[in-house]
């Protein structure tokens, strides 16, 4: 007759602990890419559309008499670099330096209302399309002030530092405060 070999409770408990522990080290090691891939793939799906109404301004820019910009953002600055990454946006679209370019969190008494709140880390994610797209407007209305005050064709002008140049000559900002609904009326 064969004895049976014994398992105590304890070894029985440590072995299978080791096992279970092994197997998710291993299939973690293992499935670690396709999660990543799965788990990003999900992200980018998942940014939330831009929830303005566009009738009703909830981000502006105001395009100061010493040729600085202003950007008012219903987002706040929690850490992440939001209010940095808007200002490099707005640069870049209107052809000024980054020094140019202030953001700051618009006042709650002008009514902004913003769906998404701050919250998520979504802020560049779901205001980089309009808020690039706000900037080239803006640029290509100062073009085309620029153009009416200067008697040239506005595809001739060009933008640099802030300022818009063309048949030699260089033009200042359009207004001293350009907000983003007198824009949007102009369109």
């Amino acid at each position: 007759m064969t004895e049976k070999k014994k398992v105590s409770r304890r070894k029985f408990l440590i072995r299978g602990g080791l096992g279970t522990i092994g197997v998710l080290a291993v299939g973690t090691y293992v499935f670690r890419n396709p999660l990543r891939r799965v788990g990003l793939e999900m992200a980018e799906t998942m940014v939330p559309p831009y929830s303005g109404t566009g009738t009703e301004a909830n981000l502006w820019f105001e395009i100061t008499k010493d040729n600085k910009v202003t950007l008012h953002s219903p987002k706040v600055e929690m850490g992440q670099g939001t209010f940095t990454s808007f200002a490099q946006m707005v640069a870049d679209e209107l052809d000024v330096s980054l020094e140019q370019v202030q953001v700051v969190g618009a006042a709650t008494e002008t009514g902004i209302v913003d769906g998404m709140s701050t919250g998520g880390s979504l802020s560049v994610a779901s205001l980089w399309m309009p808020l690039r797209e706000m900037a080239a407007t803006v640029r290509e209305m100062m073009k085309v002030e620029a153009a009416k005050q200067m008697g040239v064709d506005a595809a001739s002008l060009n933008t640099s530092n802030g300022m818009v140049e063309g048949a030699g000559k260089r033009y200042p900002p359009i207004a001293p405060h350009l907000a983003f609904d007198e824009v949007a009326s102009d369109l």
